[in-house]
């Protein structure tokens, strides 16, 4: 494991060349692992406030919450979630994390004849979702109805994340045996 920490440090700026199984997996998962202590940090206080402050609601408001519509219970701002402190701190850890894996994924490709399209075809999906997706948190959180760009960001998440399975599975696959068009075989193979 550190063998392959070690490896992909010290290649973070080389797109060039191959990479086993071995050398990309454990670099992989640990980065993965990373990110989710990363975005917990910054979750795990915006829902602790949220609780606080249900709490506080429910305490000065016995009665609970207003009655709008037949049968629909209308939040009152101070028991909707305030996620905007979360939206910036969110995308920097995922930058961050897609140019941490960038090199090792196009090594990891290039093992497996493949190009770097292959690494690419997320990205329009996550810039989609940067672009337009504090908007549409924004107006959940402000007590409005769920419009069609939040309609259309479930979309466009859910073939974000059929890109990313078909990636993995690319990712996970066995490489070419032997040199191919980006070079010699890797040295470890798994």
């Amino acid at each position: 494991m550190f063998a392959s920490l070690g490896h992909n440090l010290g290649n973070l700026f080389d797109f060039s060349g191959r990479d086993s199984r071995a050398q990309f997996w454990p670099w992989a998962i640990f980065l993965f692992i990373l990110s989710l202590i990363a975005q917990m940090a910054v979750f795990v206080p915006v829902m602790t406030d949220w609780m606080v402050r249900i709490q506080r609601y429910v305490i000065e408001h016995p009665e609970g919450p207003p009655v709008g519509k037949p049968g629909m219970v209308e939040f009152p701002p101070e028991m909707l979630p305030d996620f905007s402190g979360m939206y910036v701190p969110m995308m920097i850890i995922k930058a961050a994390w897609i140019l941490l894996m960038a090199a090792s994924v196009l090594r990891r490709l290039h093992d497996c004849d493949r190009s770097l399209l292959w690494a690419l075809a997320y990205l329009p999906f996550a810039a989609i979702g940067a672009i337009f997706g504090r908007s549409a948190y924004s107006a959940m959180t402000s007590g409005n109805a769920p419009g069609p760009l939040y309609s259309l960001l479930m979309v466009n998440n859910l073939l974000g994340f059929l890109v990313i399975v078909l990636l993995i599975i690319l990712l996970a696959s066995r490489g070419t045996p032997g040199p191919n068009r980006f070079g010699p075989e890797p040295l470890v193979s798994a």
